[in-house]
């Protein structure tokens, strides 16, 4: 298995972890879990009104989601925008982000989303594809990895 040259992410270098984060070189797949587990970082943060003035602090994560009547079109559409405009200013990694809704479970209690992109590597670029569940009541976002 061929190993990628890796900088540790910003989420990993600030807070740590209490996992071992290679230093310099890791695998393919590590790669791409680690920009999942961050892509989860971010849309399970809640970016604040920009009123609050707290520039780009403020603009990590994605816009609370409370309020929006998630089958009505347009709020789905606000929601993916959302989504896909977090993922453009705070995953470096990713290009050519495309969030699509695949429809609804739990009778509405969750809606699934494909994250699809090209992942930025070290060494080549690569079209990557995440399923992503929004839990709507806990407002919560998972990314299967």
């Amino acid at each position: 298995m061929s190993e990628l040259q890796f900088t540790p992410s910003i989420w990993d270098r600030l807070i740590g972890s209490d996992r071992d984060v290679p230093q310099g070189r890791c695998s393919r797949s590590f790669f791409v879990a680690s920009v999942a587990r961050d892509l989860e970082h971010v849309l399970n943060s809640k970016s604040a009104p920009e009123e609050a003035g707290l520039g780009r602090l403020g603009s990590f994560g994605i816009k609370d989601v409370i309020g929006l009547n998630l089958t009505a079109q347009k709020d789905c559409d606000a929601l993916i925008a959302s989504i896909t405009q977090a993922i453009a200013r705070h995953e470096p990694r990713l290009k050519d982000v495309s969030v699509r809704l695949l429809g609804f479970g739990d009778a509405g209690k969750r809606v699934n989303f494909a994250i699809q992109a090209v992942l930025v590597m070290p060494d080549s670029l690569e079209p990557v594809s995440f399923n992503t569940t929004l839990t709507t009541v806990r407002q919560q976002y998972h990314i299967e990895r």
